[in-house]
């Protein structure tokens, strides 16, 4: 199965986690009422499932209409690493004081979870020194290694 984010987030507010207000849209028509209920600023992003969309260009800030009318056109059209545009996530701009990455995924072939974290955010986080990967059995995800990786990133509290 493959999520997108604007689904993923979907599946997030249902479990009561907090996130900024963002709406997805298929078509300039929808992004343009989502703009207005929103507010700007905010950022408009390509919804693709695959890495790599702020480095393609897949990632846009928007202050006002008129680089909305500009830039979201030019991200629905874009294709990266093969795949089109399924939608557009139109999310409030957050002023960001500390970037992290965190990604669990189910890794079939090892047929365990792989943990990939880092403090240094998630812009081409292959390439990042300081990540921690971790794999872990099906059954042994736990507070306890929740606590191990903060720890590992540096978050305290």
């Amino acid at each position: 199965m493959q999520l997108l984010e604007f689904q993923a987030k979907e599946l997030f507010r249902e479990y009561g986690i907090n996130l900024l207000n963002s709406i997805s849209s298929t078509n300039i028509e929808e992004g343009r009422k989502h703009a207005k209920e929103l507010g700007y600023p905010f950022v408009i992003k390509i919804q693709v499932p695959v890495g790599g969309r702020g480095k393609a260009g897949g990632i846009q800030k928007c202050q006002n209409d008129d680089e909305f009318e500009l830039k979201y056109p030019q991200v629905m059209d874009l294709t990266i690493k093969g795949e089109k545009a399924r939608a557009i996530l139109l999310e409030k701009m957050a002023d960001i004081k500390k970037e992290l990455y965190l990604s669990i995924f189910l890794n079939r072939s090892k047929r365990c979870y792989t943990i990939i974290a880092s403090a240094e955010g998630g812009v081409e986080i292959e390439s990042v020194k300081n990540q921690i990967i971790k794999e872990v059995g099906l059954g042994d995800v736990s507070d306890e290694l929740a606590k191990e990786v903060a720890k590992e990133m540096g978050l305290e509290g």
